[in-house]
């Protein structure tokens, strides 16, 4: 049994768009995070909590931004790789010569 691999790249170029129009998107969603977290750490003036909520927005922020960071890269990849394969089939298809083709077959 022989396993090949097929793969569609205006649908993988497609994924790797919207992977990018949601990394996109991130910035904007993690900054709805900070003011909620704000303003319950201001009420907590004088807890040790306080600090601890601070610091835990902090790190999920960045934890946030590095994942938007990810996803991006990985769309970016993504509409790579697509390229790359149609630039390949692109390239195969124009160097095959057809019996006939180019008047005298090879």
């Amino acid at each position: 049994m022989t396993d090949s691999i097929s793969v569609d790249p205006h649908g993988l170029a497609k994924v790797g768009r919207q992977s990018r129009e949601v990394a996109a998107a991130m910035p904007t969603e993690i900054a709805r995070i900070q003011g909620p977290s704000d303003e319950a750490a201001a009420a907590l003036r004088g807890w040790r909590t306080r600090e601890a909520l601070t610091r835990c927005t902090q790190a999920w922020t960045d934890c946030l931004r590095a994942l938007a960071a990810e996803v991006d890269a990985n769309g970016a990849n993504m509409i790579a790789t697509a390229d790359n394969y149609a630039a390949a089939d692109s390239s195969v298809h124009s160097s095959m010569s057809y019996a006939g083709a180019d008047g005298g077959g090879r």
